[in-house]
């Protein structure tokens, strides 16, 4: 179990298995995650859209615990191309110091629930390490799928609300309790891209998405920027691009890499004149230009359906956007539409006889708060969507001592698409158990 004097990776050929730069390419990351799963005597399978759960435990012994671990899904389709997602991930959440740690292993998951609030996979058949002032070296193998080791989602940055305990069941034991776990796995995703506004549920604010027509910024008419509604032929509003530009020069005088960033976002070609430190605020508006002022309209018409919110003033609202990269040019209402479409026919199974899909539950999820706006936001500031980190992304959030045991992907839109790519294809290939290989990466040679 302690794979601390294992330097030395070779496949059963003979050749040594070298971690690569998973930002290299997704075949890359396919191929050592596949030999080096086997070389530590996991599970893998190269059919068609199965499913391969890889972790790997960045440091060995370290009693700190962080998001810096990562969970990866693999798989080959029909035509052999190989895919591998990869996600940040916390491998031992909670104080190894008071709590049991689970070793490398491979280990096999089910469908089931987390605490029986949210869609996760349940462990079964488990060795920890649980010392003991009389045992130091203690062992505990379980194979008691109520003992509640999980895969699932955490954190406090776009963490859900409004969950229950014990509201839906803790496992699927039979083909009709596994076909409602597929069913609110993809409630839950689809929800999980709704966290748009935190004070109220996602479904609420996917059904007012897919109810509003979207707007659009006309061409620059003379001093000002016409808005434009759906439907409507006249402007629903002006934008003064005189005011607009001093409103934005006065703004950010004190901050110019913001109004750079800003501006960047109208015309990625912009570069600062030389003085443009040295530049007081009458001289930044001379920077600023038509152009500049639309572009900004029209990003605010690409995310806000209300026209009092379009104003051509990019304050700390406009930098939100900015930083959480919310669909641009009408894809959130596109995106609404489809998604509420889908709610709706998902909701209908309610209707159809399954014994875990009742109207208690279809109320249940309808009242969930997720806060997905600020998760996405948190992964841009970590720079977590710049590419592959073999290590994950050290994203500076609160891991807990929650979940011991669990392996835990930050976010509930990341470990929500990682379900998806899990679990989405189950029924056509017949997958109904998942085999996961934990793997110290201090243990892996590095190239």
């Amino acid at each position: 179990m302690d794979e601390g004097d294992n330097k030395i990776a070779v496949t059963a050929g003979g050749q040594r298995i070298v971690m690569p730069d998973f930002k290299s390419s997704e075949t890359a990351a396919y191929d050592f995650l596949r030999s080096i799963t086997l070389v530590r005597n996991g599970l893998w399978s190269d059919r068609p859209n199965i499913i391969n759960l890889t972790g790997l435990r960045l440091v060995k012994g370290d009693t700190s615990i962080q998001w810096d671990d990562t969970i990866s899904v693999c798989w080959v389709d029909a035509q052999g191309k190989k895919y591998a997602k990869v996600y940040t991930a916390t491998t031992e959440p909670g104080n190894r110091k008071l709590y049991k740690n689970m070793l490398p292993q491979t280990i096999i998951f089910y469908p089931g629930y987390h605490q029986g609030k949210q869609p996760a996979l349940r462990g079964h058949r488990t060795m920890a390490f649980d010392p003991t002032k009389n045992y130091p070296d203690r062992l505990v193998f379980n194979t008691d799928d109520a003992r509640g080791l999980n895969m699932h989602s955490g954190g406090t940055v776009g963490a859900m609300k409004k969950l229950v305990k014990y509201i839906l069941p803790v496992g699927a034991n039979n083909e009709s309790a596994f076909r409602a776990v597929l069913v609110f796995m993809e409630i839950f995703e689809i929800l999980s891209r709704w966290g748009l506004d935190s004070t109220r549920p996602a479904w609420e604010n996917l059904s007012a998405w897919a109810a509003t027509k979207a707007l659009r910024a006309g061409p620059i008419s003379g001093s000002s920027i016409p808005v434009f509604q759906d439907e409507k032929t006249a402007a629903v509003r002006s934008i003064s691009i005189k005011a607009a530009r001093g409103w934005l020069a006065k703004k950010w005088t004190s901050n110019r890499p913001i109004l750079v960033k800003i501006l960047r976002s109208a015309d990625p070609a912009f570069t600062t004149p030389s003085n443009f430190t040295q530049l007081n605020t009458a001289g930044l508006e001379t920077v600023i230009t038509d152009q500049h002022i639309h572009g900004i309209v029209q990003r605010q018409c690409n995310y806000f359906f209300d026209e009092k919110e379009v104003d051509g003033l990019a304050g700390n609202t406009y930098l939100s956007l900015l930083n959480a990269e919310i669909p641009a040019d009408g894809a959130l209402a596109q995106l609404a539409n489809i998604d509420y479409a889908r709610m709706t026919a998902l909701f209908k199974l309610f209707d159809g006889g399954n014994p875990v899909l009742n109207n208690t539950r279809r109320n249940y999820v309808k009242k969930i708060i997720t806060q997905t706006l600020i998760e996405r936001a948190k992964f841009i500031e970590s720079e977590a969507l710049k590419g592959l980190e073999v290590s994950g992304n050290k994203i500076k959030d609160l891991v807990g001592t929650w979940s011991i045991l669990c392996q835990v992907v930050f976010g509930p839109e990341m470990f929500y698409e990682m379900m998806e790519f899990a679990l989405g294809n189950a029924l056509e290939t017949g997958q109904r158990r998942w085999y996961y290989t934990l793997i110290d990466e201090a243990s892996v040679p590095k190239g």
